[in-house]
């Protein structure tokens, strides 16, 4: 029975994640949460020091001295005191909170294979852990389980504050019950895409300003694939484009057309008024933006398949001046030293829109977006006590050291911007987030199916929704009939 259930479970997150992927329109700052909203009690000491860490969340104190919180990291969120700077800001986060609410802490290491294991022992009606971080695919497998309580419970978390993502909050909010949150906490940021642009190349290619294109909201696709078609060409001579050659446009993968997808408009879903999702993957307005991409990509993107990984873009094609537009996550390119070291500029875009009417730019965040959920049977009060405090730490304290590892490898102050404001998720543009549907093998789910064959391999978009459409709704169906 238990193998039956389990098998289930990962049948059907095939398409739980998926529905996650809700209209990704930029929203103002001020977005209301779906989540109903809570009234947090006056605690705070009115002398507490403005420069505390916690200030913001008004959580004042309280004793746990004789509480052990158990915490399953599958995010990296644990630290080295001998790591990287924001290893190290990571772990001191946790030594401070025991030191101020005399707690302890178990923290230990989980991966993307924790959830048969957590869910044995939640099933026997033992606690796993009493928070639990990981990708949000992984987890999108304990909420469609039942293992997930509902956060609205916890009159302590506010989610309407800034260090929670408001996209998350909604996107995970599901007929009412908050199943799980993300936060400024230093991997939230993980899997957030942009595109870096060789400044010298642009220079070349006689290029207008881009950023001003950006200001002026006239950074649209057909704009990028016109730069795009311009900087692929023959440079050395041999009358071929290959891949010693010049190109336009490079993808890490199928999650950049993703990335891509979603920049331009694309949607998934759209959230109906009950709280349930239906299809969106078949309108007349889905199919321009694939076609759209499609050309670019054939006319304009050098193909992987040719025997090199994704890396051949970052490490060698972008540095060397062959490249001119990479659709990357900066949080992943922080840290690699291709970037940092490489002698030309280079710039950062917000994903281009559809079309200049398109209201904002949209940031896409993919599955590795880092999320948290307190599990079934954990202690419940005081692990959603610790969770605001993570939050709140992670916004005064972790993300700022992230933002220092980005300004030492941007080369101006103008690129910087341009990343503070279109590539972090929860903070300025406060985007819709996209979570795509991976199966527990790896396996894309049926919408993005959609997506990669129609933009990286010339599918057509019409005849492949049909294909997938009505086993989509009927798992969608039985996703929310489960959750009653």
């Amino acid at each position: 029975m238990k193998r039956q259930f389990l098998r289930l479970a990962g049948a059907l997150m095939l398409v739980f994640c998926l529905l996650l992927s809700t209209a990704c329109q930029s929203a103002p700052a001020t977005t209301p949460s779906t989540a109903p909203a809570t009234t947090q009690p006056a605690t705070t000491d009115p002398a507490l020091d403005p420069n505390d860490p916690l200030a913001k969340a008004q959580l004042g104190e309280k004793d746990l001295s004789d509480v052990t919180i158990t915490i399953s990291d599958g995010g990296g969120l644990t630290g080295d005191l001998e790591g990287s700077a924001l290893e190290i800001a990571n772990a001191t986060m946790w030594l401070d909170l025991t030191d101020r609410f005399g707690c302890e802490f178990d923290l230990f290491q989980s991966d993307y294979q924790v959830y048969d294991l957590a869910s044995s022992v939640m099933m026997g009606g033992d606690k796993f852990a009493d928070l639990m971080f990981n990708k949000a695919w992984v987890m999108g497998f304990f909420i469609q389980g039942g293992f997930a309580e509902d956060l609205n419970q916890y009159d302590v978390l506010k989610t309407e504050n800034s260090y929670w993502m408001q996209s998350a909050v909604e996107n995970f909010n599901l007929k009412g019950r908050q199943y799980a949150l993300s936060g400024a906490y230093t991997n939230s940021w993980n899997g957030a895409y942009g595109i870096f642009y060789n400044k010298a190349l642009a220079e070349e290619l006689q290029l207008p300003d881009l950023y001003q294109l950006v200001r002026d909201g006239e950074w649209t696709l057909a704009k990028m694939s016109e730069y795009a078609k311009k900087a692929t060409r023959d440079i050395t001579g041999d009358g071929q484009v290959t891949a010693d050659d010049c190109w336009g446009i490079g993808f890490p993968g199928e999650d950049g057309a993703q990335a891509m997808f979603v920049g331009a408009g694309g949607l998934y879903f759209n959230r109906n008024e009950d709280g349930t999702y239906g299809l969106n993957m078949g309108t007349a307005e889905t199919g321009n933006v694939l076609r759209d991409l499609a050309d670019m990509v054939n006319n304009a993107t050098y193909n992987l398949s040719e025997g090199h990984a994704w890396t051949y873009y970052l490490n060698t094609m972008f540095p060397e001046g062959r490249l001119l537009f990479m659709a990357y996550p900066p949080n992943a390119a922080s840290g690699t030293s291709a970037f940092a070291e490489q002698e030309g500029d280079f710039g950062f875009l917000p994903l281009p829109k559809y079309s200049k009417d398109q209201e904002s730019y949209h940031l896409f965040v993919d599955h590795h977006l880092n999320t948290v959920i307190i599990p079934m049977n954990a202690d419940g009060d005081n692990a959603a006590f610790i969770l605001e405090a993570v939050a709140c730490y992670g916004e005064s304290t972790i993300a700022p050291v992230l933002l220092e590892a980005y300004e030492s490898y941007f080369r101006d102050e103008e690129s910087l911007e341009m990343l503070k404001t279109y590539g972090i998720p929860g903070q300025t543009m406060h985007p819709m987030t996209t979570l795509l549907g991976v199966s527990y093998s790896g396996l894309y789910g049926a919408s993005a199916v959609v997506v990669n064959e129609t933009v990286m391999r010339g599918g057509d978009p019409v005849s492949l929704y049909e294909a997938y459409a009505e086993a989509t709704q009927i798992t969608l169906d039985e996703i929310f009939t489960a959750l009653e």
